[in-house]
């Protein structure tokens, strides 16, 4: 018999657009891990939390060519902890 891989609906997920932002979140995305699972009350839902991130960046793209990816993606993601978790203000 051969290898059966399975599929996860978060594998069919669409590409950030390439680029210096793309690059911030692939080299970030462990830290932005760890930094919901000590916002979040329940540590376990920081995976969700940081595919919130990733969903921001493609639902609302930069207007211009963002100059410090890393300050932008962590902006992002105290957006999603204050929507997240209401008593983060």
């Amino acid at each position: 018999g051969g290898l059966i891989v399975a599929t996860h609906s978060r594998d069919a997920r669409p590409e950030l657009p390439a680029g210096p932002l793309a690059e911030t979140y692939a080299q970030y995305r462990a830290e932005l891990r760890r930094f919901f699972a000590l916002k979040a009350q329940e540590p376990h839902s920081a995976d969700d939390l940081v595919q919130d991130v990733y969903e921001a960046i493609l639902r609302y793209p930069a207007r211009s060519p963002v100059k410090d990816p890393l300050g932008y993606l962590f902006r992002i993601a105290w957006r999603v902890v204050k929507l997240a978790i209401p008593c983060h203000d």
